[in-house]
């Protein structure tokens, strides 16, 4: 690999740098490479030439420098000791064509030349400092003052940046001149503080260098207090036995995909837990390939290959990488990672897909149902005028969750109505509505009178009654698969049942709702079957239809049988019948993970006694440690353990990219990505910051990891 000076400056400040290193780095002397990378395009006459750097240029320009890993020209000086970002000092300059010109402006800025000073009398007045044994100690006790002074500021910016992170408020305003009436909210925290705080409102009134309130100060604070979060969830990664990772994909306001990255485990003190390491962003790259990588990444980075047990992914950024191809790339790299889907998110599929897309009677259905709250929506005026008909508003539409299509119809089932007649007053007072209100209502009367609606919103009721209740348990923080099983399984024999039993009551409550129990519909016969019989076999159709796709999706996750060693509504049943078929799905699965031999006597003793009735995985834990009893119960334990850790729902992966749409809110659209993940971190890892700033050292060490970065001043002796 090439050795520069240029880029060892570029990564390591010069500032930062002890005595020696800098007498040492210009003793070297300005690099002068060839830089035969460095061209330009350009025309002359009508002919087009390309021009190439010419070593002479550095006799010409006796402060001009080039890097040969970036292929680009700097000025030395300014390189060393600029505290100012600009193309000679930081970014570097490679436009040829604009050589002379450029080298001339530069040298005219009262900032090179002040660089160029600096350099040519470094070190030589030191010599008379260090006579001076009483004037040497004198700078000392000043620099450490300031040092120490400086670190005290410090602490006043990171309790900001910790404080707006946390609210998840915006950093920054969109007006942030001296002038302005509402600067951001970082530079206004400032301001408050300063007026109850002598040291802060010094350091504002004079600080030259650095002050503080710059955007890039913001950043790597945000990022080292984010540094900090993290190595504290790779310690505890670490000392976790098992360890799932979930993934979820979401927008941002400037429409990039962001991909959410979870790692579920149980903590030292047994915890369930998941921790949020990050956005990433996947508009580059959403295929199978580029989200595997992220993902091997992820699990190298937080040493967890050996206990990776469980991956789970939900998201169009997923979907559209193959989702298949992807887990099984994972599952090859890491052969003991189950793939477990959401939960919850089946559920939606199940309902969406197999009702509103398989069967047509259904998606005509609730398509018009779903233009209900749309025309609405379109017009505050109607919406205030259905108020005197209905007492709960209509809730929002939102194609990707199915729960809220629940909550529809159910409000409508319930108030179908007070709809109807709404509808028919707009077409009693037509005189106050436009053509296109009056138009919608007419079709909205007839779906809503319509016998089949009537039906159809006494089916889906109750159908929701059942999964409404199913999807809660899915979507709840659960620390318990095997109860998730049992509540899928549960659900599925009620709607069996019902397939042959529910028909005639909904059939008879629709006759009395509709109110016209002589209309001639109800009595027709169509294809050679009556009314009843034909709304029978709808009926039908739609519980087989769930039930078809419950058992389709769920089935490879409900055979999972070793989830079902700590079912606690079992343990007196298994006292009789050892579940040996469940702990040998767990032995061919994870075969040597457990002890299986030390694991069946274990769980014949749990199972006999009655002071483990009635305790899933996660209580268990608990009553393990509380009874001192982790390491006579290791194994069973260790099982637990390993079964809160599968995860249930990517519901916290969902809840992080809640908290991106709050944090990316307009007035902080521009944020970088480095910003927007590290400020994310910080506002869904509040409870592990909270104890991160009861340590003493926190401060400490927020610091040691802003030093590193590009800061050049008194803070790099801290």
């Amino acid at each position: 690999m090439v050795c520069c000076s240029v880029d060892e400056v570029l990564e390591r400040p010069y500032s930062r740098r002890t005595f020696a290193e800098k007498e040492d780095l210009l003793a070297r002397g300005r690099p002068e490479p060839l830089l035969v990378n460095l061209k330009s395009k350009c025309k002359d006459r009508g002919r087009e030439f390309t021009r190439s750097f010419c070593k002479s240029n550095y006799v010409a320009y006796p402060w001009l420098t080039g890097c040969e890993i970036y292929s680009k020209l700097y000025c030395w000086p300014c390189l060393i000791f600029s505290d100012e970002k600009n193309i000679w000092s930081h970014h570097g300059f490679s436009d040829l064509n604009h050589l002379s010109a450029a080298a001339l402006r530069h040298e005219r800025t009262a900032n090179h030349t002040e660089c160029f000073m600096k350099m040519k009398l470094f070190g030589k007045q030191r010599g008379e400092v260090l006579l001076d044994p009483a004037q040497r100690n004198e700078q000392i006790r000043k620099h450490n003052e300031k040092v120490k002074e400086n670190r005290e500021i410090l602490k006043r910016l990171i309790d900001v940046v910790c404080f707006l992170a946390k609210q998840e408020l915006p950093f920054r305003g969109h007006d942030e001149s001296e002038d302005s009436l509402k600067k951001s909210n970082y530079v206004e925290v400032l301001e408050l503080l300063r007026t109850y705080d002598p040291l802060l409102d010094n350091h504002l009134k004079n600080a030259t260098a650095f002050c503080g309130t710059s955007s890039d100060i913001q950043n790597d604070l945000a990022d080292a207090v984010c540094d900090v979060i993290l190595d504290e969830i790779k310690r505890r990664v670490a000392e976790a036995d098992f360890v799932s990772i979930e993934l979820d994909e979401t927008s941002d306001v400037n429409e990039t995909s962001q991909l959410s990255t979870i790692f579920r485990y149980v903590d030292s003190d047994g915890i369930p837990t998941e921790s949020f390491i990050g956005f990433t962003d996947a508009s580059a790259d959403r295929t199978a390939e580029g989200i595997f990588n992220h993902v091997t990444n992820i699990i190298e980075e937080y040493n967890a290959a050996l206990k990776l047990i469980a991956q789970t992914y939900d998201g169009a950024s997923v979907m559209s990488g193959h989702l298949s191809d992807l887990h099984t790339r994972v599952k090859e790299a890491y052969p003991k990672a189950l793939f477990t889907d959401s939960h919850a998110h089946v559920l939606n599929l199940v309902l969406q897909q197999s009702l509103s897309e398989i069967m047509p009677e259904c998606s005509l259905f609730f398509k018009t149902l779903s233009g209900i709250p749309k025309f609405f929506s379109k017009s505050s005026k109607r919406s205030f005028a259905l108020q005197d008909f209905m007492s709960r508003k209509l809730p929002s539409m939102a194609s990707i969750q199915w729960n809220f299509m629940q909550r529809l119809g159910n409000t409508i089932h319930q108030f179908r109505t007070e709809l109807s007649e709404f509808f028919e007053s707009i077409l009693d007072d037509s005189d106050s509505w436009d053509a296109k209100a009056i138009l919608k209502a007419r079709g909205f009367v007839h779906f809503l009178t319509e016998f089949r609606t009537v039906f159809l919103l006494e089916v889906f009721a109750k159908l929701f009654s059942y999964t409404d209740v199913l999807y809660n348990i899915l979507q709840t923080d659960t620390d318990d698969i095997a109860h998730c099983h049992k509540q899928v399984k549960d659900t599925t024999d009620i709607l069996k049942r019902d397939i042959n039993e529910g028909f005639e009551e909904i059939w008879a409550e629709a006759i009395v709702k509709h109110g016209d129990c002589k209309n001639p519909h109800l009595h027709s016969i169509k294809n050679g079957l009556s009314a009843e019989e034909d709304y029978r076999r709808l009926y039908k159709g739609i519980h087989d239809t769930v039930v078809e796709q419950i058992d389709v999706r769920y089935g490879s996750v409900l055979n999972l049988q070793f989830c079902h060693l700590l079912s606690h509504q079992k343990f007196f049943t298994y006292r009789t019948r050892f579940p040996t078929d469940e702990l040998d799905s767990l032995k061919g699965a994870y075969g040597n993970m457990f002890d299986h031999a030390k694991l069946k006597t274990e769980l014949t003793v749990l199972y006999k006694s009655d002071e483990f009735l009635g305790l899933p995985p996660h209580k268990l834990i608990q009553f393990l440690r509380e009874n001192d009893l982790t390491l006579t119960f290791k194994e069973v334990n260790r099982l637990a353990a390993f079964l809160c850790t599968i995860p249930a729902t990517t519901a916290p992966v969902e809840r992080s990219s809640s908290a991106l749409k709050r944090i990316h809110a307009y007035c902080r659209s521009t944020e970088t990505q480095s910003r927007s993940s590290s400020v994310s971190v910080i506002a869904i890892e509040k409870g592990i910051l909270q104890e991160l700033r009861a340590k003493s050292d926190f401060y400490d060490t927020v610091i040691e990891k802003f030093l590193p970065r590009t800061w050049s001043i008194e803070l790099n002796y801290m």
